[in-house]
């Protein structure tokens, strides 16, 4: 009982540092813990949307996922179908590839991108 008693207060604790966790983003938006886990992961392709133009940014990774060899794609999916450009890549530096991304997808939001 003792143990049952401990695995709940732990999962509790849990779940309320998820829900309280959050990144703030230099735009001011607030990022959930799985938001910003994917972002740092690269796990998920972004989307960023301007009227009616669409453009992705996402990792690939050569291995594991997560970790180098990666690289990060830009792709003008409505304007320059096929366009794929390697904006950065990194052979060995964990989290390289993640950092790089984030910050690309926090400029093009800055300038009237909405990303997802």
């Amino acid at each position: 009982m003792k143990t049952l008693i401990t695995m709940i207060c732990m999962v509790a604790l849990m779940i309320c540092a998820v829900a309280q966790a959050q990144e703030v983003t230099p735009q001011g938006e607030a990022r959930t813990i799985a938001d910003t886990a994917t972002s740092i992961l690269g796990s998920a392709s972004t989307t960023c949307t301007k009227g009616n133009l669409s453009r992705t940014v996402e990792i690939t990774y050569a291995g594991e996922q997560g970790k180098a060899p990666c690289e990060v794609h830009y792709k003008k999916v409505t304007e320059a179908p096929g366009h794929d450009q390697v904006l950065w890549s990194a052979e060995h530096k964990s989290g390289y590839c993640e950092k790089k991304k984030r910050e690309f997808v926090d400029k093009l939001t800055s300038w009237g991108w909405s990303c997802s």
